[in-house]
């Protein structure tokens, strides 16, 4: 069975320590997405840890690219895409895969599309308390104005996930405790899915 988990959240609930955690115990393929966006002071001082799901690039190229070959979106004002190709080949090499989103409107856009290439695809929306994000975007070195502007989004994030949380969420995990918590959680819904074959 093909599997697909849709890790759906705003900035500093946890969303790579979730992909981390799955891509080294379980093995998932993590699949990437392309922006135009540029990149944060914390992607380019350690790109590992931070905008792993990206590949910066630039309009020119989003412009070269098919429309009849990528699933693309607005966010934040600027453009993501995916390659048809590579969500092909993702679920074609990998029985596990796992990608990153920020916007409910984007995931309840592109699960359908995604339904269409994998067996079995499932939203895990993750969410943290205000004072939890504000400290763990403070150690990214987030300016003020930057944490009020994600914590407005978050909101925005937790609204969308009153409207529609019961028609697109398959699970809801408040990371408000320490990882072991979440890994524990994630655990769960692994095995879960695995015995839904």
């Amino acid at each position: 069975m093909k599997k697909l988990f849709i890790i759906l959240g705003g900035a500093g609930v946890g969303k790579s320590d979730i992909v981390s955690y799955c891509q080294n115990r379980y093995g998932f393929n993590f699949i990437k997405k392309c922006t135009t966006r540029k990149m944060r002071k914390e992607e380019i001082e350690s790109p590992n840890k931070a905008g792993g799901d990206l590949i910066f690039s630039d309009i020119e190229t989003f412009n070269k690219e098919d429309p009849s070959q990528i699933l693309s979106y607005i966010y934040g004002g600027q453009t993501y895409w995916l390659k048809i190709d590579d969500v092909k080949k993702a679920a074609a090499n990998h029985d596990n895969n796992i990608i990153i989103f920020s916007d409910f409107e984007i995931v309840k856009k592109l699960k359908k599309v995604f339904s269409s290439f994998f067996d079995l695809v499932q939203v895990l929306f993750i969410y943290a308390e205000d004072s939890l994000l504000v400290e763990r975007l403070k150690k990214l070195d987030y300016t003020d104005e930057q944490i009020k502007f994600r914590l407005n989004r978050s909101k925005h994030i937790w609204q969308q996930y009153v409207d529609y949380g019961n028609t697109l969420i398959d699970y809801t995990i408040i990371n408000n405790q320490d990882k072991n918590v979440l890994y524990k959680l994630l655990d769960n819904i692994i095995l879960k899915s695995h015995n839904e074959q």
